[in-house]
């Protein structure tokens, strides 16, 4: 099922001051993804409803979530953050900084 309202929803959530990584971070997906919603305005219902059902609850269980999301950050290995540099446009590795 394909939730047209998804551009309602993000800027939605941008007026509650969530960053586009806080929303990805909600509905489990990459950051592309919410800039993508937002500009076709179209997403999988079941996942872009986990961001619906964050603002419907008042969207102010944020801390909750962020201290969710700097367990999963502890528990990542060097090469889990290795990774996740390259996904961000990074150059350097762990192996070059002296």
């Amino acid at each position: 099922m394909v939730n047209t309202k998804a551009k309602e929803i993000v800027i939605k959530a941008e007026r509650k001051n969530l960053t586009h990584q806080q929303m990805a971070d909600i509905c489990g997906v990459k950051v592309t993804s919410i800039y993508r919603w937002k500009k076709m305005g179209r997403a999988k219902g079941n996942v872009i409803m986990k961001l619906e059902n964050f603002l419907e609850d008042g969207g102010n269980d944020i801390e909750k979530h962020n201290s969710f999301s700097e367990k999963r950050l502890c528990e990542a290995t060097i090469e889990d953050l290795s990774k996740r540099a390259r996904e961000l446009g990074f150059r350097a590795s762990f192996t070059d900084i002296s």
